[in-house]
């Protein structure tokens, strides 16, 4: 039988953290605890606005491709005044 242990314990910021021993796999199918675990685990972080590391990590992400994206456009700009000036 599956067992899931879910523990929540307080932080020195006054808010709440969720470790758990289950990860869930892609594509395998949940037992009834596992299923109960992960829906507690959503309410709780969704009650108390906790966000999930995947997210940081992809907010993380596209924040460092917005600011290649930027010096691209500002080498793309310098180069086209340095041109421009060469021309004269």
């Amino acid at each position: 039988m599956a067992q899931v242990v879910i523990t929540l314990a307080d932080t020195p910021t006054g808010g709440v953290s969720i470790k758990t021993d289950f990860t869930p796999a892609v594509g395998a199918r949940c037992s009834e605890a596992q299923s109960a675990a992960l829906d507690i685990i959503a309410r709780t972080r969704k009650h108390y606005g906790l966000e999930l590391k995947a997210d940081t990590q992809a907010q993380a992400f596209a924040q460092a491709c917005e600011r290649v994206r930027q010096a691209r456009e500002d080498h793309a700009e310098k180069r086209a005044v340095m041109c421009s000036t060469v021309e004269r």
